[in-house]
């Protein structure tokens, strides 16, 4: 059975504020959003039963952003996921599935991952259209192969935020790039696929970092 996904943005809710983290409503929509890729990607069915739709700034859970939406930009507070049980709420592949998307994802700002998203076929292939919904079935495809090797895209995202550390440290402010510009990074040198550290080091200068 399908998870709530009123129970999923309640998990990265509750987790943030566990770990000391914000988290606003468009980090929380793509947080869902990956969810619902890695859960397809590892297990072949949705995380889900409810659409992503391609909006501006990424990938879009209507249900989800409605529910927030009156938190604007700020940080959603902890008590938007008060009382929230876990362990009651999903079965053993769908809380593996979370874990491993907070563990990897939920460090990035929004607007790294609103990037990311950017950058991937799912949601470019949905944006602009009158139907704007991100198929099941184009994620499944997409994410299937980019996340298939799982230990290789624990490197790949180790490496990343690596890198982000040093920038950070260093003081360097990172200019946003255009979405052609990552789009075409990560279709020359297919990041999760054993790349080398220079083509890494190329692609981490189009991300923008928050701070």
């Amino acid at each position: 059975m399908a998870a709530n996904v009123s129970d999923v943005a309640s998990f990265f809710i509750t987790r943030a504020s566990r770990d000391g983290r914000t988290i606003s409503n468009m980090k929380l929509q793509k947080l869902c959003f990956y969810a619902q890729a890695i859960h397809l990607a590892r297990h072949g069915k949705p995380l889900v039963d409810v659409p992503f739709k391609a909006w501006k700034h990424g990938p879009v859970c209507p249900e989800i952003y409605h529910e927030y939406k009156v938190y604007g930009r700020d940080p959603i507070p902890a008590i938007a996921g008060d009382g929230f049980d876990a362990l009651g709420a999903f079965d053993g592949d769908q809380f593996d599935s979370l874990i491993w998307v907070w563990d990897r994802f939920g460090d990035m700002s929004a607007i790294r991952l609103r990037n990311l998203t950017h950058a991937e076929d799912p949601w470019r292939q949905a944006y602009g259209h009158i139907n704007d919904e991100i198929s099941t079935n184009s994620m499944y495809a997409y994410y299937s192969n980019k996340f298939g090797e799982v230990d290789e895209y624990d490197s790949f995202i180790q490496n990343c935020q690596d890198e982000l550390n040093d920038e950070i440290a260093s003081g360097q402010v990172i200019s946003e790039p255009t979405d052609d510009m990552v789009y075409e990074m990560k279709s020359n040198h297919e990041l999760t696929k054993g790349i080398a550290r220079k083509s890494l080091d190329q692609y981490l200068k189009q991300v923008d970092v928050e701070n």
